[in-house]
């Protein structure tokens, strides 16, 4: 039982967090920010000056399918345990 406690505050934790960030302004900014990056490389994608640019949109763009895979991770783990938990029952 202290397990499944445990894996619920892990999961409402997570998907505090997730929410809490996704909505926040720098959020926005950070979506301006990759759209104007795709412009530039749209109209010059061999410019070796964005090349940082570049690699700052693949890491954030890493970064939000990472924290989703983990949310999908998350519910579908707690989605399992308590099919387990009514079997029992």
């Amino acid at each position: 039982m202290h397990h499944y406690r445990l894996a619920v505050a892990v999961a409402l934790v997570a998907v505090f967090f997730t929410g809490a960030t996704s909505q926040s302004a720098a959020q926005t900014s950070d979506r301006q920010r990759v759209v104007a990056i795709a412009e530039k490389l749209q109209a010059a994608p061999l410019d070796p000056a964005l090349s940082d640019e570049r690699e700052w949109a693949v890491a954030w763009l890493l970064t939000l399918i990472i924290g989703a895979m983990f949310a999908i991770t998350v519910a579908g783990f707690l989605s399992a345990l308590l099919a387990v938990r009514q079997h029992r029952s």
